[in-house]
């Protein structure tokens, strides 16, 4: 799998002599990342007997709709609100919305349970 990654500098090398433009350094290395990321699920499945459903689930389905959820806010705001303000409240909006979303899609009902009880210790201890 290493020489995988590493063959990214010689592919891309000779593709940029070829003439192709900048950008097509960062789609070989997005496109052979992806190859070693499978190659990878494909190894921790049959070695270490990884359940490939929860582990798509859990890294990419659960990740990929906190984003989805997140993202529309944000965007709204700065469409709509230009310049600083707009600036300042979408990194607000953002931050507090991401944390929601996550917090209550992207993590499990045990991981909840720890930072609450985590949050009511810290402010137990501080009274």
């Amino acid at each position: 799998m290493s020489l995988l990654v590493i063959s990214v500098l010689p592919i891309t090398y000779i593709v940029l002599k070829a003439g192709f433009p900048p950008t097509s350094a960062l789609v070989i290395k997005v496109l052979i990342n992806f190859v070693v990321h499978l190659a990878r699920i494909w190894y921790m499945n049959k070695h270490l007997q990884l359940p490939l459903k929860r582990y798509l689930h859990d890294t990419i389905l659960l990740p990929g709709l906190v984003i989805l959820v997140s993202v529309p806010v944000p965007f709204l705001i700065t469409r709509y609100i230009s310049g600083g303000a707009g600036l300042i409240l979408s990194a607000l909006f953002s931050t507090l919305i991401i944390g929601v979303v996550a917090f209550f899609i992207g993590l499990r009902k045990e991981e909840r349970n720890f930072i609450k009880n985590y949050l009511v210790a810290k402010i137990s201890s501080h009274r």
